[in-house]
């Protein structure tokens, strides 16, 4: 896998502290989008949102079981999710062929661009 290159800004307090050549891990989420009632394509209406599996760890996934970010642990989905998501009106269908996920920022480092002028 490789390495996206990315200017290295030191005068406009943008990522303070990194250093010139410095490599930059990928952004992780820990939590996942839930799309409880599976309504993808059909417009309805369902419980849409971020619900935790873990209130502090990335890595620690546990199959139906759901956390509040206090730790709060609900065994029944309905209730984490009714809790965790937002109630929203799913309109997927109507922006098909766009893709339905999550980006985040890929690992990176840090370049000093030189510019001549000719």
């Amino acid at each position: 896998r490789g390495e996206f290159i990315r200017g290295w800004d030191d005068g406009r307090k943008v990522d303070t502290g990194r250093k010139l050549l410095s490599a930059q891990g990928a952004t992780l989420l820990r939590t996942a989008m839930l799309d409880y009632y599976n309504q993808d394509t059909t417009g309805t209406s369902g419980i849409v949102g971020m619900g935790f599996n873990n209130e502090d760890s990335i890595t620690d996934l546990r199959e139906g079981s759901f956390k509040m970010p206090d730790g709060t642990t609900f065994s029944d989905p309905v209730v984490a999710m009714s809790d965790n998501g937002m109630q929203a009106t799913i309109l997927t269908s109507i922006r098909s062929g766009y893709a339905k996920g999550i980006t985040v920022r890929p690992r990176s480092i840090a370049l000093n661009y030189i510019v001549r002028a000719v």
